[in-house]
């Protein structure tokens, strides 16, 4: 099977990897249905050996985005005009 991203040839940060192999995984499960798309972040708990999720740990319910309504707001998502404002910072 092809990569779906190229590994890097330049030297990577030995502590860098170590935390991005120590740190959880979480997955944007989506699920399209004729008027939108339900959505959730989770948390696979038991993976098989070719990457299928066989089960769930955490898991946080998004809700349904409508694909019908008034999606301007996704038209300039840097705009900085909307009604949130969330800063994030790593802990």
């Amino acid at each position: 099977m092809e990569a779906l991203f190229e590994v890097p040839t330049a030297p990577q940060d030995a502590n860098l990897v170590a935390a991005a192999e120590a740190a959880p995984l979480w997955l944007l499960v989506h699920e399209r249905t004729e008027r939108g798309l339900n959505l959730e972040l989770s948390r696979p708990a038991k993976m098989t050996s070719n990457g299928v999720v066989t089960e769930w740990d955490d898991r946080i319910i998004i809700g349904f985005l409508d694909l019908d309504g008034d999606l301007s707001i996704f038209d300039d998502p840097d705009d900085d005009t909307g009604p949130y404002n969330v800063t994030v910072e790593p802990h």
